[in-house]
């Protein structure tokens, strides 16, 4: 597969987040070192990777959610630059052996919330969330208002349960719920 290759250089340097859970970010575990970097040092932050089956016609897809560091809106020509750069480095770095199709968009309205900063940002928005293991209940899956945000993890407003307790360590996903509220939020720059 050929790709645009940037001038721009790139330095490589870890990243450091609050409170990342990088499992949330790349379930696949095998992009993320690869592609955070490149991203970062662009000026956006790594929302997800997802990377989906075969698609006959077009290969393999890489798909990359990010947004811009500053709280800007994305616009195309950022998807474009970030998607011309991290072409380069994945050419070198090679983690995907067939041919893929990467594609670089925003998170969209109903965004993965992927670090702790996201679930500051959209305390009082409803979101769905999925734990690896189930609670006392047996229930893993779980959906209400994000309350509160600590060390330790989160509380969520849930309409039959009430208040319910849920730890970084046990979240396999976590997503907002789309809803006219948080759309005229976003559009308003409220969050």
């Amino acid at each position: 597969m050929k790709y645009l290759v940037s001038t721009r250089s790139i330095a490589y340097k870890p990243i450091i987040m609050t409170q990342e859970l990088k499992n949330l970010i790349d379930p696949d575990g095998r992009f993320y070192d690869v592609i955070a970097p490149v991203i970062d040092d662009l000026g956006y932050r790594l929302i997800r990777v997802a990377f989906a089956g075969t698609d006959p016609k077009r290969g393999a897809i890489l798909n990359i959610a990010i947004e811009p560091k500053d709280g800007s809106k994305l616009k195309v020509d950022d998807c474009k630059i970030v998607s011309q750069d991290l072409s380069a480095v994945m050419d070198v770095a090679d983690p995907i052996p067939d041919n893929y199709v990467l594609e670089v968009g925003s998170a969209g309205l109903d965004r993965p919330l992927t670090d702790k900063r996201d679930f500051e940002r959209f305390q009082g928005y409803e979101g769905k969330f999925e734990c690896k293991r189930p609670d006392d209940n047996g229930q893993r899956k779980f959906r209400g208002f994000i309350q509160d945000v600590n060390n330790s993890g989160f509380v969520i407003k849930t309409t039959d349960r009430g208040d319910l307790q849920l730890d970084w360590s046990n979240l396999s996903m976590a997503r907002l719920v789309a809803s006219d509220q948080l759309l005229k939020d976003l559009q308003d720059g409220k969050v």
